[in-house]
């Protein structure tokens, strides 16, 4: 694959910290809204390109994953784009990215480290994570 995983890591401040929700994205998952295995992890490094997480599951490099990024405040910040009023208040967005690394960091723990490119991404929740990821660490 041509992706480099240093447009990950090596965005300004991409080693914010933000929770992850994460599900395989394939024909079931889209079938059934709920899913089973759902993991919920911290990211390493998160940037408009992709991210990178620690994770005891399972996934191979090309699996296709839909991961649900919540940055504090979410809502807020993106009410700065857009005029909709909500009942209720998202405090996530979803991401479709590709597993292109994985490499095992721990064997005791058996915990491998994904690095995930960044497929599709709402224009207006780039923007939340861009302006999230330039505020100071």
């Amino acid at each position: 694959m041509d992706f480099e995983d240093q447009k990950i890591k090596g965005y300004p401040q991409s080693k914010k910290k933000v929770t992850l929700k994460i599900k395989q994205f394939n024909i079931r998952t889209i079938a059934s809204q709920k899913s089973k295995n759902t993991l919920k992890t911290q990211s390493n490094h998160i940037s408009p390109y992709g991210m990178t997480f620690h994770s005891s599951a399972e996934y191979n490099e090309g699996d296709i994953l839909k991961i649900y990024v919540a940055i504090p405040n979410y809502w807020q910040k993106k009410l700065h784009f857009i005029n909709y009023t909500r009942i209720n208040t998202p405090k996530s967005f979803p991401v479709i990215g590709r597993v292109i690394n994985k490499s095992m960091t721990n064997q005791r723990k058996n915990k491998n480290c994904f690095s995930v490119q960044t497929l599709s991404m709402d224009d207006t929740d780039e923007k939340v994570l861009r302006g999230y990821l330039e505020e100071s660490a």
